[in-house]
């Protein structure tokens, strides 16, 4: 399915999607969008922020905490979620060949692949590593990415490792759609306070699972140093380490070692 064919798609079966009746991008406007998300995006080189996680699903809703930790080079991002009276419920660390992710309530932490702990239930989302640092971030993340012209009206569609399509204000993002996880990802109250573009809201539509994750962000830092320890979890004594497998059957670490002192 092409970008804009999944974009008409979401249009007709959801109340997300793009605007209906608008001109497409002339390829000038394609380019210059690209050009100016590009920069803005590169702005960020690491990230500090805090604020709230909504999660709600056909017959559920949830709400906690959230802390983001983020640098570019390399791609790394540490979350933190607690419960409302500060006890920890989860801790991840991302990066780009795999997750971590400690689960206080159930004494285990689980290493491997992202996608197979979303089939799992591990986590809410199936989100690649990029798109939940631009999650995190506030704003579409495109190293890697490459504009196609398409003449998609109201946004423009990029193709990297999967496709995905940019609807636009402007020059600003309104929103990314992801064809092949059927997902809309938000991005509300657009603002530049610290002298880089976030979104002070990120909402999360996946039309497949019936299921909106909200970020509602109480504080942002950007570009300030961070050192190694802080992407690094430690294990607590004791807790059961789960492989989750990928599907080649293969395990994705975080490390190449395997290690457990992430």
């Amino acid at each position: 399915m092409s970008l804009y064919v999944f974009s008409l798609s979401l249009q007709s079966c959801a109340s997300i999607g793009l605007a209906p009746g608008k001109k497409p991008l002339s390829d000038q406007e394609i380019s210059d969008a690209f050009s100016h998300l590009s920069r803005e995006d590169l702005k960020a080189e690491t990230f500090f922020g805090t604020g709230q996680l909504i999660v709600e699903g056909r017959d559920s809703y949830s709400k906690a905490p959230i802390l983001f930790i983020g640098r570019r080079h390399p791609l790394e991002l540490r979350i933190e979620i607690t419960h409302p009276w500060g006890k920890p419920l989860a801790n991840m660390l991302v990066r780009k060949n795999g997750f971590l992710l400690v689960a206080f309530q159930e004494s285990k932490y689980y290493v491997g692949d992202g996608a197979a702990m979303s089939r799992q239930g591990l986590l809410p989302l199936q989100l690649s590593p990029v798109e939940l640092w631009g999650v995190a971030r506030g704003y579409p993340f495109l190293e890697g990415f490459k504009p196609v012209f398409d003449g998609i009206p109201d946004g423009i569609g990029l193709k990297g490792e999967y496709g995905k399509v940019i609807r636009l204000d402007g020059l600003n993002p309104v929103s990314a759609l992801l064809p092949e996880k059927e997902v809309e990802i938000a991005y509300d109250g657009l603002a530049s306070g610290v002298g880089v573009a976030f979104a002070k809201e990120i909402r999360i539509t996946s039309i497949r699972d019936g299921l909106t994750v909200t970020v509602k962000r109480e504080q942002m830092e950007v570009n300030t140093a961070l050192s190694d320890d802080i992407f690094r979890i430690e294990i607590p004594e004791g807790y059961e380490k789960v492989n989750i497998r990928n599907s080649a059957g293969k395990p994705d670490s975080p490390r190449p070692d395997d290690s457990d002192g992430l």
